[in-house]
């Protein structure tokens, strides 16, 4: 039997979850905070994502979809939902 603490053990299985970002339904996640120079989005993805930035909520569903990505639906409360790739999620 192993014996220790258990808050340590939970922070290094979070911490190799964000690494390996693999992220699972009922996981508490947050919204990445969103840069404003950010070439990579463009105006429709920027506006949608930075409504959420900085926002925690848990995951709810999660889609495989066909360029093998995964999408997932994050629930914030009983009205408010968002989808979002791993990319945009910590």
């Amino acid at each position: 039997m192993i014996t220790g603490n258990t808050d340590q053990l939970e922070l290094i299985d979070r911490e190799s979850k964000l690494e390996a970002r693999i992220y699972q339904i009922g996981d508490k996640v947050k919204i990445r905070k969103i840069e404003k120079a950010n070439n990579e989005l463009g105006s429709e993805d920027y506006f949608y994502l930075k409504s959420f930035e900085n926002k925690t909520g848990i995951i709810s569903e999660i889609t495989n979809n066909s360029t093998g990505t995964n999408s997932y639906r994050v629930e914030f409360n009983e009205t408010s939902f968002g989808y979002f790739y791993e990319k945009d999620m910590e």
